[in-house]
């Protein structure tokens, strides 16, 4: 587990979330982002939250929509490397 340092406001479905706070990330979300695999990250998330055949409908193309949108503005807003919490590796 780690933090993501990350600057300015993030909004999701139009209402902000976070303003000048660090996103605590998984093991496997910090992989992705330590490869530089915002893609895979996108999809990942979207994975967690609706399954596959969701995702095929309206509803699930809106949620990957707003997901992919608000993952790509979480990217320019970093301001460093992932700080590990508790004793584990960044």
């Amino acid at each position: 587990m780690g933090l993501l340092p990350v600057a300015g406001v993030i909004s999701v479905m139009r209402c902000s979330v976070s303003m000048n706070q660090s996103w605590a990330v998984c093991a496997a979300c910090q992989d992705l982002i330590s490869a530089d695999e915002w893609d895979g990250l996108i999809h990942r998330v979207a994975g967690k939250f609706a399954p596959p055949e969701a995702a095929q409908g309206v509803m699930g193309q809106s949620l990957l929509g707003e997901l992919s949108r608000m993952i790509r503005q979480i990217r320019t807003q970093v301001t460093g490397p992932i700080e590990p919490i508790d004793g584990s590796k960044a």
